[in-house]
């Protein structure tokens, strides 16, 4: 005997159905209800972690341009400015034996380097204190980087006349007198 063939499994079969579709039904719509939930709160966790990183990001672009302000203004950086790019440019400027090794190591003639040491601990302090990775000094007239805290390679370069970024960064800051930025790109 088969199990459907009597009425009495076919009606348990049938309620048993009827009973089971609403609750497979009501079933599949929480999943897709939940589903869409979980999305909308991921999307709006996300959205609200943008927000914060975008803040955080314009408040450490606003401190830096402060830093460096301060620094420019400070009455201390004006005259070491101009009394390294005196002895850069009076031991033959760019390519007067300068070289530049990183890690503060560099290859500079004496006079040079008897000023660069009154005043390098200084420099190195802020850099330090800052948080920076380096500070560079360009002649104002030429665009040479007469002084610079790490030593690499753009220690004691052209920067004015190299197609760089830091290049295009001196231009604005020598037509317009104020604190400008660049996106990071390798210019060294």
């Amino acid at each position: 005997m088969h199990f459907l063939d009597s009425m009495r499994n076919r009606l348990l079969v049938l309620f048993l159905l009827a009973g089971l579709a609403p609750v497979i039904v009501i079933g599949l719509w929480a999943a897709t209800l939940s589903d869409n939930a979980l999305r909308q709160q991921a999307y709006d966790s996300l959205t609200t972690i943008r927000t914060i990183k975008g803040t955080q990001m314009k408040l450490f672009f606003e401190e830096r341009q402060q830093f460096a302000l301060a620094t420019a203004r400070s009455p201390w950086v004006g005259p070491a400015l101009r009394d390294l790019a005196a002895a850069f440019n009076a031991a033959g400027g760019v390519g007067g034996g300068f070289k530049g090794y990183a890690n503060g190591r560099f290859d500079a003639p004496p006079a040079y380097k008897a000023v660069h040491d009154k005043l390098h601990k200084g420099f190195a302090d802020f850099v330090s204190t800052t948080g920076f990775y380096d500070m560079l000094l360009l002649d104002a007239t030429t665009g040479d980087v007469v002084y610079s805290v790490a030593k690499e390679n753009d220690f004691a370069s052209a920067a004015g006349t190299i197609d760089t970024p830091l290049r295009d960064v001196w231009h604005r800051v020598m037509q317009t007198g104020n604190i400008a930025l660049s996106d990071m790109k390798p210019y060294a």
